[in-house]
């Protein structure tokens, strides 16, 4: 591939986790990004890390990926803390 960069990886998370319909500003925290959610007085007022939101994402994302890998359907994903109800 022609001019890729490392950071095109973000690009490609970015709008990966957008299409699997991940919150925004979940999207955000994975890619360790401030804008709106954390910025200005929304971000001197809000401390949240959104682990467990950011922990299903990136399950989520890493199946995306698997199935593209394998070339199998992607396989239900269950975030870890709903498995033992």
């Amino acid at each position: 591939m022609k001019d890729w960069r490392l950071h095109d990886l973000r690009h490609t998370i970015s709008t990966g986790l957008h299409e699997l319909r991940i919150e925004p500003h979940v999207v955000e925290a994975v890619l360790n990004h401030v804008s709106g959610h954390k910025d200005g007085v929304a971000g001197r007022y809000n401390h949240a890390q959104y682990r467990g939101p950011m922990q299903a994402a990136l399950i989520k994302w890493a199946a995306h990926v698997e199935s593209i890998v394998s070339g199998k359907p992607q396989r239900k994903v269950i975030h870890p803390t709903h498995s033992a109800r």
